[in-house]
């Protein structure tokens, strides 16, 4: 109904494995069956407890390096934690805040590359996760702009035409489980990297899903999903001005009790 916050999702016809039944056009009152295979797709939501006083190993734990705020080191966690799931382990409203990270230097070099890792009590099949994140550099970074190589970026760089480079091309944050870099089976078959979000000084939030399998191809089989315990955000470049802000960092496990797909769920789930 109008001015209703629900809208109902609209039927996704098959293109594969199934026909309509009965065998004619659907209309509102006819009965679809036949909606797309069912996959694992982003995975079962990890509610991930915040070990916030470093002493519990059974609890999610956080470590940084580079130059940030210490005690603002579990708040992408926290904002992210559901309470009603496990109230026991409840501990505080979410902070709502978010961390900032940049590379510790000492005089003109590098002296800790920046980097946002966390660690699970055990080890588990990672579907994906889903991050709203800001990974900028100041665009008049030298350091920066020895590693462009494009020649119509180059010139942007000089005019200050930062809106008109495609910052897709420039992927600077690696995304490591367990000390390696994933590289899908399916799907775009890339390595997992993250672009960055802004030429800028200040801050670009987006928000970023990024699944390590992409395809049906992948089944309802959570061994084809990576396995590993630790997560974390390392650049691959050795840039001065890098800085990452991070406010939300969810975990989702690769889990045959959530294998919908999504493109026949409502937008909103």
């Amino acid at each position: 109904m109008a001015g209703e916050a629900y809208s109902n999702p609209s039927f996704v016809p098959p293109i594969f494995g199934y026909t309509w039944s009965p065998k004619t056009n659907a209309n509102g009152d006819a009965i679809a069956t036949g909606f797309y295979q069912a996959r694992i797709g982003r995975g079962r939501f990890f509610n991930a407890v915040p070990d916030v006083n470093d002493n519990n190993t059974s609890r999610t734990k956080v470590t940084i390096t580079g130059s940030s705020s210490s005690d603002q080191k579990y708040f992408p966690i926290q904002n992210v934690f559901r309470p009603l799931q496990n109230p026991s382990n409840y501990i505080c409203l979410p902070p709502s805040d978010y961390i900032s990270i940049s590379n510790n230097l000492e005089g003109e070099n590098i002296e800790e590359l920046l980097s946002y890792q966390v660690t699970m009590p055990s080890s588990k099949r990672i579907a994906s996760i889903q991050l709203e994140y800001s990974f900028v550099v100041d665009p008049k970074d030298p350091t920066f702009i020895e590693t462009v190589t494009d020649e119509e970026d180059k010139k942007n760089l000089e005019a200050g035409s930062y809106d008109k480079i495609d910052l897709s091309k420039y992927l600077y944050l690696d995304v490591l489980l367990d000390g390696k870099v994933y590289t899908s089976k399916t799907g775009d078959k890339a390595a997992k990297i993250l672009q960055l979000t802004g030429l800028t000084t200040s801050t670009a939030f987006v928000t970023k899903q990024l699944r390590f399998e992409e395809t049906i191809a992948s089944g309802l089989a959570a061994s084809n999903y990576p396995q590993a315990k630790e997560i974390k955000l390392l650049p691959n470049k050795q840039i001065k001005s890098l800085k990452l802000d991070l406010k939300k960092f969810s975990i989702y496990e690769a889990s045959n009790s959530c294998n919908i797909d999504d493109r026949n769920c409502h937008q909103s789930f």
